[in-house]
């Protein structure tokens, strides 16, 4: 599920604030620009993440990739509806998909922000902090939201060019993409 991302500030007083992360680090997210994966734009990671757990040309998958925002919807009530889309339903899901899915997840949000620089500079305005993730679906979600973000941050602020990581990441084991995000 969606949610941003927060982290701990210490204020001027030594008091631990809990701070919301950009709305960049929200699966949710309506991106200003929609970005591409798979060969098909999207609208937010969880969109994509919810159509693409179903085989390329199923019912479901296209009904979800198809699902635009509506006028005014929140990033929320989107997220949540596209969720639900691909929670009903008894397609089989793509094969391995506990595994594959976290990998999907990465390319997604890569993508998302190689279509919008504007996020990139978000992103990166959480520098030195380690970042949480909101109550999730499940707690493995919860903790690998923000690692992945933190995966992206790091890699923007080492000067790496995010299409180079996109490259990069879809040629690895789904496997070893997790080991990868473990070590963050």
């Amino acid at each position: 599920m969606g949610g941003r991302c927060y982290y701990f500030k210490t204020d001027k007083f030594g008091a631990k604030v809990k701070i919301l992360a950009p709305h960049c680090t929200d699966n949710f997210q309506i991106a200003k620009t929609k970005f591409r994966l798979e060969g098909l734009d999207w609208y937010s990671c969880e969109q994509a993440f919810q159509s693409l757990k179903f085989p390329l040309g199923s019912k479901p998958q296209i009904q979800i990739h198809d699902t635009n925002p509506k006028r005014f919807e929140s990033n929320s009530d989107y997220g949540n509806r596209v969720w639900i889309m691909g929670q009903t339903t008894s397609v089989k899901l793509q094969e391995n998909w506990s595994t594959e899915g976290k990998k999907v997840m990465l390319l997604l949000n890569i993508s998302k922000y190689i279509a919008n620089p504007s996020y990139q500079e978000d992103l990166l305005s959480t520098k030195g902090y380690e970042l949480f993730g909101q109550p999730s679906s499940t707690e493995a979600w919860a903790r690998l939201n923000p690692k992945i973000q933190m995966y992206i941050r790091d890699n923007l602020d080492s000067n790496i060019d995010l299409k180079e990581v996109l490259e990069n990441i879809g040629k690895m084991d789904a496997k070893k993409v997790l080991e990868v995000l473990e070590n963050v």
